[in-house]
């Protein structure tokens, strides 16, 4: 089964360049300006949805679960549901 960026670059190379490099320009813009809100859904939220959807080894999904544990933490701590002493100790 081909992957989506195959399939978007075997239509045209340079259609399939500019879509990814929209999107990857989108996603950082709105990281820089709107870090909060928009960190929270790319950085916790598709990490969990990939951990869940995709096959993975078990190495990826240990490395993939620490990952989204540990900025679950510091959402907590962003948040003040958990102080950052406690965190950092």
């Amino acid at each position: 089964m081909k992957s989506a960026i195959n399939r978007i670059f075997e239509k045209e190379q340079r259609m399939g360049f500019a879509v990814l490099f929209l999107t990857i320009f989108s996603i950082t813009m709105l990281t820089s300006f709107f870090p909060l809100w928009a960190n929270v859904p790319f950085n916790v939220v598709l990490p969990i949805i990939v951990l869940f959807t995709k096959p993975m080894v078990m190495f990826e999904k240990m490395k993939l679960s620490t990952l989204v544990v540990m900025r679950g933490l510091v959402l907590l701590v962003l948040y003040n549901v958990m102080p950052a002493l406690f965190f950092i100790s």
